[in-house]
């Protein structure tokens, strides 16, 4: 692997983990300005971790292919 497809494989783990982290406090009912300020990110990403859970959920998108919303 080349220093850059490691960088790659990173951020995708980062968005990933983050997004399990959002899916838990979502069921925990918390509002996404909570949830942002908890993990220290723009309201828009956890917007748009959200819409992308829910095209997985749907069965929408697969996975991986998720990332990039």
């Amino acid at each position: 692997m080349t220093k850059q497809d490691h960088k790659k494989a990173a951020r995708q783990y980062q968005i990933e983990e983050r997004r399990r982290q959002v899916a838990i406090m979502v069921t925990q009912s918390y509002t996404e300005v909570e949830i942002a300020t908890k993990l220290g990110v723009d309201n828009t990403t956890i917007s748009k971790d959200i819409k992308a859970l829910k095209l997985i959920s749907d069965g929408s998108c697969l996975g991986w292919a998720c990332l990039n919303i």
